[in-house]
């Protein structure tokens, strides 16, 4: 008998596409021979902030490409490890400066957090168009290997934390091609982690950059997409190859 989740159509077998469970991620502790840097891309919510906060608690220094509708802050406000860049377009042009003049604080980036913007609805493409000339002009700098760490590039949701299957919520296009854009890179740039998380919407920023910094900490490099919410940590798999009966 075939199992569930497996179909048979004109001699073809399909399989479906399940959500799997997945236990707390590990924290893999490397020793930089240098102050990593990371970039975040700002989702003009408080997220960013408290994103960047956390990871300079962790000892990283911090870059935040901050966009015209950001709950802004003043440098006095920021910590000492953070510099804010303001970017003024998300055309390739504006990417390319906004990311040469990221560079000028702290030098070249071991990390870069692309950070779906909040209000992505309104201009989804243009959002998700910025995403891949991110991907395109930081790639000579994440795929430089690092001597005792590890670059990565990752990009962050905000839907269900059940990756889009949970069925409730009307979620946008844009973030299933901000998930490809992942798994694309995860094959092409070879030893850069790699992973695409969608935290639960109804999460505090707290909360949530709590959660990316653990997904971005996590040795396990075969996962590269990852739902997150108060309690569950899921990912997508296909469900088991039906037996032949030939």
């Amino acid at each position: 008998m075939p199992d569930a989740g497996v179909k048979t159509v004109s001699g073809i077998e399909t399989r479906e596409v399940v959500v799997q469970p997945l236990p707390p991620p590990d924290r893999l502790v490397m020793d930089w021979d240098h102050v990593p840097v990371c970039i975040i891309t700002d989702d003009g919510t408080a997220l960013s902030w408290t994103l960047a906060e956390n990871l300079t608690a962790r000892g990283w220094k911090v870059v935040v490409l901050q966009g015209s509708t950001s709950e802004s802050k003043q440098p006095s406000e920021l910590p000492q490890a953070v510099q804010a860049i303001q970017m003024h377009g998300l055309g390739e042009d504006q990417i390319e400066a906004a990311l040469i003049e990221a560079a000028k604080p702290y030098g070249s980036p071991s990390a870069l957090i692309y950070l779906e913007p909040a209000a992505a609805g309104s201009e989804p493409e243009q959002s998700l168009q910025a995403a891949f000339w991110l991907a395109k002009y930081m790639q000579a700098a994440l795929t430089e290997t690092i001597p005792g760490g590890r670059n990565a590039f990752m990009a962050v949701a905000r839907m269900d934390g059940m990756l889009g299957t949970s069925g409730e919520g009307d979620w946008s296009a844009t973030s299933g091609g901000l998930f490809g854009l992942v798994k694309t890179i995860n094959l092409e740039w070879e030893g850069v982690f790699c992973r695409a998380v969608d935290v639960q919407a109804d999460l505090s920023a707290e909360q949530a950059a709590a959660r990316i910094l653990a997904e971005l900490e996590d040795p396990e490099r075969t996962i590269v997409e990852v739902g997150v919410g108060p309690q569950e940590r899921v990912t997508l798999t296909l469900a088991n190859a039906a037996r032949s009966t030939s």
